[in-house]
């Protein structure tokens, strides 16, 4: 950072203040992660990567709160030692690159210069109270909204994830099934490969979750959760972010990048 003085002439020199430091901090939670995303000794430089992000993560979905900031901190050895820790997005997970912002932070002699917080989107969303701009169409019959998900996604040879279904017993069959009668007989196994929360469902193939969808869930909101992750099928309270692989939002069905799916 550039500084002027006034010598014993009375001439104005211009001279490279390096006191303080400053850094663009990147914070975020769901999953937690921190770190430095620029530094500078000057902090108009960082103006233009601050703005960058900022524009960047409105259009974007977060999982968690996210903060930015630029803050001014003493170019001190202890700084410096905290700075390696936590300098790059690939460490910004790690405990230490945690710790090190925690400590950057709480300092008394922190100064936050600059700052922006963003807040997810929830699955409990208010229900918008303006028309939709886009329309969903719908046989009416859960059976045939599913076969058409099947072949438009090709999941339509899923059935053959679960050899206990009898594919040849038709709609009826499928529905019973999607309603646990097929799924408890003896000598059946019914195996858990998604979760729908906050309903709290269990689901065998991608058809069963359209039924759910449309007889369990109805005009609620929710997420559909992959348990491939999972060692035990069980642990859902081990479920992550990354794990969602559809939002259930307002009657439309979006994949995990919130495209439109049906």
């Amino acid at each position: 950072m550039k500084k002027y003085y006034i010598d014993n002439n009375w001439n104005l020199e211009e001279v490279e203040d390096f006191s303080d430091i400053f850094l663009l901090v990147i914070e975020q939670n769901l999953p937690t992660c921190s770190y430095v995303y620029k530094t500078d000794f000057c902090p108009n430089t960082l103006q233009d990567a601050y703005q960058h992000l900022k524009g960047q993560y409105t259009e974007a979905e977060t999982d968690g709160p996210l903060n930015i900031y630029i803050i001014k901190v003493p170019n001190t050895h202890q700084i410096n030692e905290l700075l390696p820790c936590c300098d790059s997005l690939e460490k910004g997970n790690s405990d230490d690159a945690i710790e090190a912002i925690n400590n950057i932070l709480n300092r008394a002699d922190c100064e936050i210069l600059e700052s922006w917080h963003k807040e997810p989107l929830t699955e409990k969303k208010h229900k918008k109270k303006k028309p939709y701009n886009s329309m969903t169409f719908a046989t009416g019959c859960p059976d045939l909204d599913i076969d058409f998900f099947n072949s438009r996604f090709g999941t339509d040879t899923l059935d053959l994830e679960n050899p206990a279904v009898d594919t040849d017993c038709g709609g009826a069959c499928m529905l019973a099934e999607a309603q646990g009668e097929m799924g408890r007989q003896p000598g059946k196994r019914y195996i858990k490969r998604y979760y729908i929360r906050p309903q709290n469902i269990f689901c065998s193939k991608k058809s069963d979750i359209l039924k759910a969808l449309v007889q369990e869930v109805g005009d609620n909101n929710c997420s559909v959760y992959s348990l491939k992750s999972l060692a035990d099928h069980d642990d859902v309270h081990l479920l992550q972010p990354s794990d969602i692989i559809y939002y259930y939002d307002e009657g439309i069905l979006y994949d995990k990048n919130h495209v439109k799916v049906m």
